[in-house]
């Protein structure tokens, strides 16, 4: 291999190295509630307990803003990378693991589910 081929090698490696190490996934997206989780109560409702109970979903946007639906009460959500503000209360962290969203309020944890 020549010395040229060499050096284009090794910079498209790196490129992608560098493309795939800045990328960070995105909590855009529709999510559905999957469970309600409070340790400190031992309260857990989940996914079929909720389904009975209506419709739990959140619809976040590329541009910050978004909707809940908590059993068809409507609220308007702003979020960024950090932190989901419901109705213009508290942020709320939250973590994204692979397919699910936690959202960390003060007693309990949400976990959310990607459509």
């Amino acid at each position: 291999m020549s010395t040229m081929k060499r050096i284009i090698t090794m910079l498209s490696t790196l490129v992608l190295i560098l493309a795939g190490a800045c990328s960070t996934a995105s909590a855009a997206g529709s999510w559905q509630l999957k469970e309600i989780r409070d340790d400190g109560s031992g309260l857990l409702i989940t996914e079929a307990n909720l389904t009975a109970m209506g419709e739990y979903s959140m619809e976040l946007k590329e541009d910050g803003s978004g909707t809940m639906n908590m059993g068809g009460a409507v609220s308007q959500v702003r979020w960024d990378e950090k932190a989901i503000t419901i109705a213009g209360g508290s942020p709320q962290a939250y973590t994204l693991q692979g397919k699910e969203l936690k959202l960390q309020d003060e007693e309990a944890v949400l976990t959310f589910v990607r459509e």
